[in-house]
C-alpha cells in the first residue's frame, strides 16, 4: 500500500538497533526495580526454621544504619529470641544446656501460665528425657471396654474400695463424666446381651513410668484424678516437644559465631542462687564485654530495681519491658539483663545484612532515576516505532510493507497472542508460588540468578508485546486486518461458490434460450408428465379410498386410472431406454473409429430423430477419415516414388563422375592446386552417393518396400568385423574401442546385410560426433527374464558437442545433434538404423546423460530358426 512520499521510512538496520535498545531498556528497568526491592528487605532466621522479615525505609533521615528504626526492630527481634531461649533453657536445666535428668512436674508445667498449680493437690513427676522421648515417639492408645461392674473394678480397683455399694449404671455414669470432663476419647454402645450402655475408653499406654510410682494409676486417688493426670501428661509432652524444637532452632541461631547480638540474662533463685544464660563464654569474658564500650548500642537493666542503662532511645525500654512481662511466669521479677550488638558486624546475620543494604539504600534516588529514564526511553521508542513500523522506501515511494507474521490470519494471530499471555500468567503464578509472598524474596540466596531471570522475562515480555502490537499496526495501516482474517476468507469462499452456481445457472438458461427449439422437445414432455402425475395420482387415490368405503365402482375406476398411468410411464421408460441404447451404440462406434476402424457403418434405418442425425454424422466422419488416410498414403507413395526415381536418375551421372574422378586419381597428378581439386571432387561425390543411398533406403523403409532375408547370425562376430573395418577411421581421431562380448555365442534372428548397415551407421555416427582422444565402449550382454533370453548391444561414447536435444528427436529424419552442421551427415543415419532394427523385430533406444551418448539395441536370442 503506497502512502505519501513525504512520509519518512526507517531503514532496517536502524530499526533493529532501536528495537534492541527498547528491549534492553525494559530488561534494565526491571533489574533496577528488583535491586531496589532487594535493597530494602532484610531477612533473619526466625523460630522453628522460619524467617523474620524487616524492611528498610530508604527515605528515613538516618545518618547510619544504627540510627535507623530497622536496626531497633532487629534488636527487638533478637531480644525476644534471647528471652525465649532463656525461658526454655530454664525448663531444661539451670546451666543453659539440656539436662535430661531434670524432674518435670507435669501438673505444674501444664498449668505454668494460668496460675492453677497453687490450688492443685495433684503432683506427678517425670524425667525430662522420658517426656522428650515420649513426644518424639508419640502416644500409643489401647481400648478398654467396660460392659459390667466386674470390668469397672478390674480396670480401677480403688473404685471398689471407695464405692462398695456402687451399681453398674452409677459406675458407668462416673466413667462417662470423668472422661468427658478431662478430654478422654471414648465411645458408648449397647451390649449384645443386656439392654444397657457400655463404654470403650481409649487410654494412652504408659511408655515411661513416673518417678513417684510404677504406674500413673497408682498415683491417683480416684477416677477423676487419673483422667486429669492423663490430660496433663499429654499437654506437657506436647508443650515440651514444641519448646524443644524452638530451643534447638533459637539456641543455634544465637551462637556467638552466627550473630552479632550478645546477651546475658541472670535469674536469681529463692536462696540468691544466680543462673546465667548467655551466648558468650563468661570464663574468658566478663560482663564488661557487654557494656557501652563494646558495641554501638547496649541495654543493661535490673528489673527488680527498675533501673536501666542504655544509649538507645527511651522507647526501647518499654518494648523490652513488655517482652519480659510476657514471660514473667517463667523468669519472675528478679532478673538482670545485659544486651548489646558487636559494632564490628563480623557475623552473618540480619544486622550485617541490614548494614550492607542500608549502604545501597542511601542511593535509592539514583536507582529510581535510572528506572524512570529506562521507562521514558522505552515509551519514546515504543511511540516512535509504532509510527514508523511498516514503512519502507520502494522505488522512491514510501509504502506499507507487511512482514511474514502479518500474513497469518488475524484470528490465529490473536489466539497466539492470547496463548502467550496465558503462558506468561502461568509462569507468573509459578514464580509467585515459588517465592511465596513479597517479603520472601529477601530469602532468595542467589540474587544474581533471580535478577538475571527477571531481566530475561522482562526482555521477553517486551519483545512479545511489541511483536504483536507492531504487527497489528501494520495490518491496520495496510487495511488487511479483515482481509487477512479467516472470516473474510470464509465469506470470499462462500461468495465465489455462489458466483459459480449463479454463473452455471446463467449458462444453462442462456443455453436453453439459444436452443429453445431443442430444449422445448425435452422440457415440455417432462413438464406434461409431471402435471399428469400431479393430477392423476391424487384423483386415483381418492377414488380407491372412496371405493373401499362406498362400493366397487369407484375402486375399479381408481385402479383403471392407475393402470393407464402405469402404461404411459412404461411407454416413456421404453422410449428413454431405447434412446439410451442408441446413444451407447453411437458412442461405441465413435470409439472404434478413433481406434482406426474406418470401414464400419451404422444402420441408419434403426435410428430416428436426433439419433438418426448423429448416426449419419458418425458414418460421414468415418468416410471422411478413410478418404483422408487414403489420400495421405497416396501422397506418401508418390513422395517415395519421386525420391526413388530422382535418386535413380542422379545415380547414373553420379556414377560417371565417380568413375572419372577415380581415373584422375590413377594419373597420380601431383600438381597443386589440381591435386586438391581432385580430392574435393572425390570426397563430395562420395558424400552425394551416400546421401542418395540413404534417401533410397529411407524411402523403401517408410513405404514398406524393403525385403528382409532373415537368418540366424552371430552378433558378436558381426561386431568384430565392423570394428576391424572402422579401426583406421577411429585411429585417425584417437578413439579407443573397448570391446566386451562376454562368453559364448550371441545368436539373433535377423538380416545380416541390414544389420551390417545398422552397425555401419552407428559407427559412422561415433566417428563423426565422438570427442577425440576418448574411449568408445562396445558391450554385448545376455539378459534373462525367466525362460526368455535377450541379446543386448550397447555402444557408448562421449560427445564432442553439447547435446541440447531429446533422445527421441535424434531418431527422426534429417535431425542431427550438431546444430552448427560442421560435420558431414545427412541426418538419416540413426533414423535408418532404428527403422531397420524395428523391421527385424528388435528395439533401438538412445540414452543421454550429460555428454554421454549411449545406444542400446535389444533382440531376442535365437536358439533355432523360428520358421522351422
Amino acid at each position: 500500500m503506497e502512502i505519501s512520499n513525504k512520509k519518512k521510512s526507517l531503514p532496517a538496520p536502524i530499526r533493529i538497533v532501536l528495537l534492541c535498545v527498547q528491549h534492553l531498556c525494559a530488561a534494565f528497568m526491571v533489574v533496577v526495580l528488583v535491586n531496589i526491592i532487594l535493597s530494602i528487605g532484610i531477612v533473619g532466621k526466625g523460630v522453628h526454621g522460619g524467617s523474620d522479615y524487616y524492611s528498610l525505609n530508604p527515605f528515613e533521615k538516618a545518618n547510619s544504619f544504627v540510627e535507623s528504626s530497622t536496626f531497633y526492630d532487629i534488636f527487638q527481634g533478637y531480644t525476644r529470641k534471647a528471652v525465649l531461649d532463656t525461658v526454655i533453657s530454664a525448663q531444661f536445666g539451670t546451666t543453659g544446656e539440656i539436662d535430661g535428668s531434670t524432674d518435670i512436674d507435669i501438673v505444674e508445667y501444664a498449668n505454668r501460665k494460668n496460675g492453677l498449680v497453687e490450688n492443685s493437690k495433684l503432683s506427678l513427676t517425670y524425667k525430662l528425657d522420658d517426656l522428650l522421648k515420649w513426644g518424639l515417639y508419640g502416644f500409643s492408645y489401647e481400648a478398654v471396654n467396660i460392659e459390667n461392674l466386674e470390668d469397672v473394678f478390674t480396670f480401677f480397683p480403688e473404685m471398689e474400695k471407695q464405692y462398695s455399694d456402687l451399681t453398674y449404671m452409677k459406675a458407668f455414669e462416673l466413667l462417662y463424666t470423668a472422661a468427658a470432663e478431662n478430654g478422654i476419647q471414648f465411645n458408648t454402645y449397647f451390649t449384645n446381651t443386656e439392654e444397657h450402655s457400655a463404654i470403650a475408653l481409649f487410654l494412652p499406654i504408659e511408655r515411661y513410668k513416673p518417678t513417684e510410682g510404677t504406674s500413673m494409676k497408682t498415683c491417683a486417688d480416684n477416677l477423676f484424678d487419673y483422667f486429669y493426670l492423663i490430660e496433663q501428661l499429654e499437654c506437657t509432652v506436647k508443650d515440651l516437644s514444641i519448646n524443644f524444637d524452638t530451643y534447638q532452632s533459637i539456641h543455634n541461631d544465637l551462637d556467638m559465631d552466627k550473630t552479632n547480638f550478645r546477651y546475658c540474662i541472670e535469674l536469681y533463685g529463692e536462696k540468691e542462687e544466680v543462673y546465667r544464660f548467655t551466648n558468650f563464654d563468661l570464663k574468658s569474658d566478663s560482663l564488661d564485654y557487654l557494656t557501652k564500650n563494646s558495641g554501638p548500642v547496649y541495654f543493661i537493666w535490673n528489673r527488680n530495681s527498675i533501673a536501666y542503662d542504655t544509649n538507645m532511645p527511651s522507647e526501647m525500654y518499654e518494648v523490652i519491658s513488655d517482652i519480659f512481662v510476657e514471660y514473667e511466669y517463667a523468669l519472675g521479677e528478679n532478673v538482670k539483663v545485659y544486651l548489646s550488638v558487636d559494632g564490628n558486624f563480623q557475623s552473618p546475620d540480619a544486622f550485617k545484612m541490614g548494614l550492607e543494604k542500608f549502604t545501597v539504600a542511601k542511593d535509592i534516588w539514583l536507582y529510581i532515576s535510572l528506572a524512570i529514564l529506562c521507562a521514558i526511553i522505552w515509551i519514546v521508542l515504543f511511540l516512535y516505532l509504532s509510527v514508523m513500523t511498516g514503512r519502507k522506501k520502494v522505488d522512491g515511494n514510501t509504502q506499507i510493507v507487511l512482514r511474514w507474521f502479518d500474513y497469518v490470519p488475524t484470528e490465529i494471530a490473536a489466539t497466539i497472542a492470547g496463548l502467550v499471555g496465558v503462558l506468561i500468567f502461568y509462569v507468573y503464578l509459578e514464580v509467585k508460588e515459588s517465592f511465596g509472598d513479597f517479603m520472601s524474596w529477601y530469602t532468595y540466596e542467589n540474587d544474581e540468578q533471580m535478577i538475571l531471570g527477571f531481566a530475561i522475562v522482562a526482555g521477553a515480555l517486551s519483545v512479545l508485546f511489541t511483536f504483536f502490537w507492531y504487527s497489528m499496526l501494520r495490518r491496520f495501516r495496510a487495511r488487511t486486518i479483515f482481509k487477512h482474517s479467516i472470516i473474510c476468507r470464509f465469506l470470499i469462499w462462500i461468495y465465489k461458490g455462489i458466483k459459480k452456481v449463479v454463473c452455471a445457472v446463467k449458462v444453462q438458461i442462456q443455453y436453453i434460450y439459444n436452443n429453445s427449439s431443442d430444449a422445448s422437445k425435452v422440457i415440455w414432455p417432462i413438464i406434461l408428465l409431471m402435471l399428469l402425475h400431479f393430477i392423476v395420482v391424487p384423483v386415483g387415490g381418492v377414488l380407491v379410498v372412496e371405493g373401499f368405503d362406498y362400493g366397487n365402482g369407484e375402486l375399479i375406476l381408481g385402479l383403471f386410472v392407475y393402470g393407464v398411468l402405469f402404461v404411459i410411464d412404461a411407454f416413456v421408460a421404453m422410449a428413454v431406454l431405447k434412446n439410451k441404447v442408441n446413444r451407447t451404440e453411437i458412442v461405441r462406434h465413435i470409439e472404434r473409429i478413433a481406434q482406426g476402424e474406418m470401414d464400419i457403418r451404422l444402420k441408419e434405418e434403426d435410428y430416428k430423430g436426433e439419433n438418426l442425425k448423429l448416426a449419419q454424422s458418425v458414418n460421414n466422419i468415418g468416410n471422411g477419415i478413410k478418404t483422408a488416410v487414403e489420400t495421405s498414403m497416396k501422397d506418401e507413395r508418390m513422395k517415395a516414388d519421386l525420391i526413388t526415381n530422382v535418386s535413380h536418375d542422379i545415380k547414373t551421372p553420379l556414377t560417371s563422375i565417380i568413375n572419372y574422378v577415380d581415373l584422375l586419381k590413377r594419373e597420380q597428378i601431383e600438381t597443386e592446386p589440381v591435386k586438391g581439386y581432385i580430392e574435393v571432387l572425390d570426397a563430395k561425390s562420395q558424400r552425394l552417393k551416400q546421401l542418395t543411398d540413404d534417401l533410397v533406403e529411407a524411402s523403401k523403409i517408410s513405404s514398406g518396400n524393403i525385403v528382409l532375408h532373415m537368418e540366424r547370425i552371430n552378433l558378436a562376430e558381426l561386431l568384430k568385423q565392423s570394428v576391424g573395418e572402422f579401426s583406421e577411421k577411429f585411429e585417425s581421431k584417437r578413439l579407443t574401442i573397448v570391446e566386451n562380448y562376454g562368453e559364448g555365442e550371441h545368436l539373433i534372428y535377423a538380416d545380416s546385410r541390414r544389420m551390417w548397415r545398422v552397425i555401419e551407421n552407428l559407427f559412422n555416427n561415433v566417428y563423426k560426433y565422438a570427442l577425440e582422444g576418448t574411449r568408445v565402449y562396445v558391450d554385448i550382454t545376455l539378459n534373462e527374464f525367466g525362460e526368455k533370453k535377450q541379446v543386448l548391444l550397447s555402444i557408448k561414447n562421449i560427445s564432442s558437442t553439447q547435446l541440447n536435444i531429446r533422445p527421441d528427436e535424434l531418431t527422426e529424419r534429417f535431425v542431427r545433434g550438431d546444430d552448427s552442421r560442421t560435420t558431414e551427415g545427412s541426418g538419416l543415419g540413426l533414423s535408418i538404423a532404428k527403422s531397420l532394427v524395428v523391421a527385424q523385430g528388435g528395439t533401438l533406444n538412445i540414452i543421454l546423460d550429460g555428454d554421454l551418448f549411449k545406444i542400446v539395441i535389444l533382440f531376442d536370442e535365437s536358439i533355432q530358426n523360428p520358421l522351422n
